[in-house]
């Protein structure tokens, strides 16, 4: 079962290689917030980017991932 689940994550990282990049405004709209807040979150660690010559980028599903766990690990009980 643990070998399944190995495999599963090969597949999933294969399919991220070939997700298409987005800008900060794209994440920004996708998340319905200002551009600073995407700069705050990036220089804060909280979102994972990657620079490609002068330009910044993001996967979108990288940045759910990263919201979820930001917005969990900030919840007040």
């Amino acid at each position: 079962m643990n070998y399944m689940n190995k495999e599963t994550n090969k597949d999933n990282e294969a399919i991220n290689q070939f997700e298409p990049m987005v800008s900060k405004a794209e994440i920004a709209n996708m998340l319905s917030v200002s551009p600073r807040t995407i700069e705050n979150l990036k220089a804060g660690g909280v979102l994972p980017f990657y620079k490609l010559g002068r330009n910044i980028r993001y996967r979108r599903s990288e940045v759910i991932k990263a919201m979820e766990q930001f917005h969990s690990s900030n919840l007040v009980t």
